[in-house]
């Protein structure tokens, strides 16, 4: 599989889980490779006589603090317990990022991550609130899985949801986004978002190396109009596991869209060095939603 740039956090999950259930456990032997295979997941040691079958994924974004709140849903649909841990990290996906942590509706305090068993048939609730915290808190989730076979990480459901809410306590948004496993990365995504003064529409883009690589990467973004025409092409250069967020119009500046003719769409095509993920938001107002984005097979 391609490297993983936080692999060592998988040695931590491996010393830090509770004994109970241990069915990700495999018996060391020749057929690893196969159990653990197609597509080729990591495979963990667990000391002198077992190992597991590992995989790692990412929420490019969370926000927490000024308004916001961030959680994520983990779910294991298997006959059997899977093993998870979770890490806060900083923008740069390499500092730790230590915030209050609620799990299945207990406060953990202050974490920057946190390992537990994902029971068979159960989901696992981990809550970032807002804490009244005037200051928006910033960074990416990573979610590393041990289980006893391929078929049983693919199986794993992991989302992400985020909210604002006003000082008056009314929502305004909710977002809610599938994580982005680091063996799914490819390297260029395709994207529409719709772009009008007249509501506040713009884009919103999360755009996360996935490369593996120490030197990080270059990203090549381009926007186009509903003809193919070329509105505008920007370079964005990332560090080793970085994400950068910018809107439309941060990125391209805003008279690029100024002439956009009904339906006022625009696509956007990211394009890296290496493997990428991309997180598309459509901002209308106070208001986001998602937007799905597309793999695209290279010509």
């Amino acid at each position: 599989m391609k490297k993983i740039t936080n692999w060592l956090f998988f040695g931590a999950l491996a010393a830090s889980l509770p004994v109970m259930g241990q069915d990700y456990l495999i018996p060391v032997g020749s057929t690893n490779g196969a159990t653990c295979g197609s597509p080729p997941f990591l495979i963990v040691t667990q000391g002198a006589s077992s190992v597991s079958c590992g995989r790692a994924g990412y929420f490019h974004w969370f926000a927490a603090g000024g308004g916001w709140s961030t959680a994520l849903s983990l779910s294991n649909p298997t006959s059997s317990d899977m093993a998870v841990q979770i890490g806060l990290l900083g923008a740069d996906g390499v500092t730790a990022n230590a915030l209050t942590l609620v799990r299945n509706g207990t406060a953990l305090g202050v974490q920057s991550s946190d390992s537990q068993l994902l029971p068979k048939h159960g989901t696992l609730r981990y809550e970032l609130p807002s804490t009244g915290a005037a200051t928006q808190t910033n960074g990416q989730i990573v979610l590393q899985v041990l289980a006893k076979d391929a078929a049983s990480l693919q199986s794993v459901a992991a989302t992400e949801d985020y909210s604002y809410t006003s000082s008056a306590g009314v929502i305004y948004s909710t977002v809610t986004l599938p994580i982005a496993w680091v063996d799914q990365a490819q390297a260029t995504y395709s994207a529409t978002f719709e772009e009008t003064s007249v509501d506040g529409s713009l884009g919103a883009f999360a755009i996360k190396d996935q490369s593996g690589s120490s030197s990080g990467q270059t990203v090549d973004v381009q926007a186009f109009d509903v003809n193919g025409n070329v509105l505008g092409d920007q370079k964005v250069t990332l560090t080793a596991g970085q994400v950068v967020a910018k809107t439309s119009d941060a990125l391209f500046g805003a008279s690029t869209f100024a002439s956009l003719a009904a339906p006022h769409i625009a696509r956007v095509q990211f394009t890296g060095l290496g493997a990428i993920n991309v997180l598309v938001l459509q901002v209308r107002g106070q208001s986001l939603s998602s937007i799905p984005t597309t793999a695209v097979a290279a010509p």
